[in-house]
């Protein structure tokens, strides 16, 4: 809940929050040339009416992404056969504390952004009745460019996950997964990355794009297990934009497909294959396990029940359980309790 609530918050604070009040306070030109120049009064009740609207719009993507976020979250991390009840209980609890804290950061940050803004305003006026032209002033909050750049970034309906999500059907029709094409994705990976911090929460026109690309890991993570040994071009792929995913799975915009890749991984016979036949590393399967754990793409106490089975005959599983162990560790996360018990 408080990964949810730091990352979702973050994100609501750059993409939203600072952007409306850039967008409607900054006018510094217009408020100090006309013949009814504005005093600093007149400034901070404008102020006050544009933080209502950001106060409103931020808490609305608040409760939005938490409502969706969490309840998957816990979904996926609930032991099996709990009660829906118990699941729904749970899911209320936690997203209206998530929604409280929340709440409160939108309402810090808006106080912030009033705060800044009043101040630059301030140093303008001193600028403008000195006669410096303000259009030389360097400390404007957000350049009116980077506002035109984002909102064009906004409307572009996130080229660069549709660009990535190409790359990796190209990747998996040709089954060629070669320095130039890892080049190409980690590229295309990045551009998403910075996409997602910035633009994500609350862009609906984004969640098509988004399911395609989501459909596509499950296809280049299913065709590996479906025939194993036939290419390991798609199932590098995929783990090579897991994070991605992830990423957007504690954000709350996956949809039913991601479920799929529990039933992929949190399978003895699949998970004996990628560790024994496959083309990763031990301390790639268990960097890409840690990665989905962590996104909520798969439970850790279904992946535990699945290597409990394995590492009673299986000298490799123990290997990557133990990589997965100082993974979880370095992120003081003390889960798979009964494994640990049982190797250490």
């Amino acid at each position: 809940v408080d990964r949810v609530i730091k990352n979702a918050s973050d994100t609501i604070k750059l993409s939203c929050i600072q952007l409306m009040f850039v967008k409607g306070g900054t006018d510094y030109e217009e408020y100090f040339n006309t013949s009814s120049k504005m005093s600093l009064g007149d400034y901070k009740k404008m102020l006050e009416s544009l933080g209502d609207d950001c106060r409103v719009a931020g808490d609305k993507l608040i409760r939005d992404s938490f409502s969706q976020t969490i309840k998957g979250a816990l979904t996926l991390l609930a032991p099996p056969n709990t009660d829906s009840q118990v699941l729904e209980i749970a899911s209320s609890l936690a997203t209206s504390h998530a929604i409280k804290l929340g709440e409160q950061i939108v309402r810090s940050a808006v106080a912030d952004e009033k705060n800044k803004l009043s101040e630059e305003f301030v140093r303008k006026e001193s600028k403008a009745k000195a006669g410096v032209p303000l259009q030389h002033s360097t400390k404007t909050a957000l350049p009116k460019q980077a506002l035109v750049d984002d909102t064009d970034a906004v409307g572009s309906k996130f080229q660069s996950l549709a660009d990535l999500t190409m790359a990796l059907k190209v990747i998996s029709d040709e089954g060629v997964f070669s320095e130039k094409y890892l080049l190409q994705l980690k590229e295309k990976k990045q551009k998403v990355a910075l996409h997602v911090e910035k633009y994500f929460i609350g862009c609906d026109s984004s969640l098509q794009t988004i399911q395609n690309f989501e459909a596509q890991v499950v296809s280049c993570m299913t065709s590996f297990f479906v025939e194993p040994g036939k290419s390991n071009a798609p199932l590098r792929a995929a783990v090579e934009v897991m994070d991605i995913l992830s990423l957007l799975n504690m954000m709350g915009y996956l949809s039913s497909f991601a479920a799929e890749l529990e039933s992929l991984l949190c399978n003895i016979k699949n998970v004996q294959t990628l560790i024994d036949n496959g083309p990763l590393m031990y301390d790639e399967v268990g960097n890409l396990l840690f990665v989905m754990i962590e996104g909520s793409l798969i439970s850790h106490l279904s992946l535990e029940e699945v290597f409990l089975q394995l590492v009673c005959d299986d000298g490799s599983a123990k290997e990557v359980a133990f990589i997965l162990f100082r993974l979880q560790d370095s992120n003081g996360q003390a889960i798979m309790v009964r494994l640990r018990k049982l190797l250490m």
